[in-house]
């Protein structure tokens, strides 16, 4: 099972027999789901329908929906009416005006359908029961193109993750080698600096032996290389799961930047350490793509 990435875009339509809808979807990097729908007044009570819909196949990211609709052929767009009594008054009226100022009665039916109320239009209200159907099947058709979108940018994204985890696997075995012999290297170098120092009586003294073996089993980081690798483990365990696992890969990089953070404070070796910069930027880059996964 290959990683989802969270940036994608899907576009449906359908058509029945009185509606046409058509749907667009986009999602963007987000923490946490978020959708933002766009669809007509009208239609408002469907938005429950679209948010439950696409959260089954996008658990994380911010998704756009936007939502078009427009008459088929079958349905009338619209039936002019006209108001005969209000255009009889009004005519009336007028004449009635005419006569007393003396004026030419050229009234004609321009003017007439002009005047307020005289003509309006009946428009087919939208009912959105009827149009839900077409607007679930539009939906589908934007969800199945996002989610290919989404496969095929997160397969990519596996493959540049998978190499960036090889690297730093091998990074963390190179520090373990040359960690094997630090704590011997520490107590060497201590008690050569302190031979240095004059004080040669200082290497049969108990609290300065308890002091440089404390110093040396502060170099010790067995046990976070320990952690290191079982981090890298199970990184690459998660990336084989069929469920999303964008959250938990982010995890396991803040534990990763834990333990070589504290590799890095406790080696006294400059090979180390220049091992610890190295992995330490190269799991900078994996955790910015990481925060790209589902």
């Amino acid at each position: 099972m290959s990683l989802v990435s969270m940036t994608g875009f899907g576009a449906g339509s359908a058509a029945g027999r009185e509606w046409r809808v058509s749907v667009e979807l986009s999602t963007v990097n987000r923490k946490q789901f978020d959708l933002r729908v766009s669809l007509p007044r009208e239609l408002t009570a469907l938005e429950a329908d679209i948010n439950n819909a696409v959260h089954k196949q996008v658990t994380r990211g911010s998704v756009s929906a936007v939502v078009h609709i427009g008459r088929t052929a079958a349905l009338p767009r619209g039936t002019a009416m006209v108001d005969e009594a209000l255009a009889r008054s009004y005519l009336g009226a007028l004449r009635k005006v005419a006569r007393k100022l003396k004026i030419a009665d050229d009234i004609g039916i321009r003017d007439l359908a002009a005047l307020p109320e005289v003509v309006h239009y009946s428009v087919p209200e939208i009912e959105p029961a009827s149009i839900r159907p077409v607007l679930l099947k539009a939906l589908q058709q934007a969800l199945n193109g996002l989610c290919r979108m989404r496969r095929t940018e997160g397969a990519a994204i596996q493959q540049d993750i998978d190499k960036r985890f090889r690297r730093l696997a091998e990074l963390a075995l190179r520090i373990k080698k040359r960690s094997a012999g630090q704590p011997v290297r520490v107590r060497k170098r201590l008690a050569a600096r302190l031979a240095e120092a004059g004080i040669q009586d200082a290497r049969n003294d108990p609290s300065f032996i308890r002091e440089i073996t404390y110093m040396a089993d502060r170099a010790d980081i067995s046990e976070e290389l320990v952690r290191l690798d079982s981090h890298l483990k199970q990184a690459h365990a998660l990336m084989k799961k069929p469920e999303p696992v964008g959250r938990a890969l982010d995890f396991l990089c803040q534990e990763l930047f834990r333990e070589i953070n504290t590799i890095g404070s406790k080696a006294a070796d400059a090979a180390i350490l220049r091992n610890v910069i190295a992995f330490k930027t190269l799991l900078e880059t994996v955790r910015e793509q990481v925060q790209n996964v589902e």
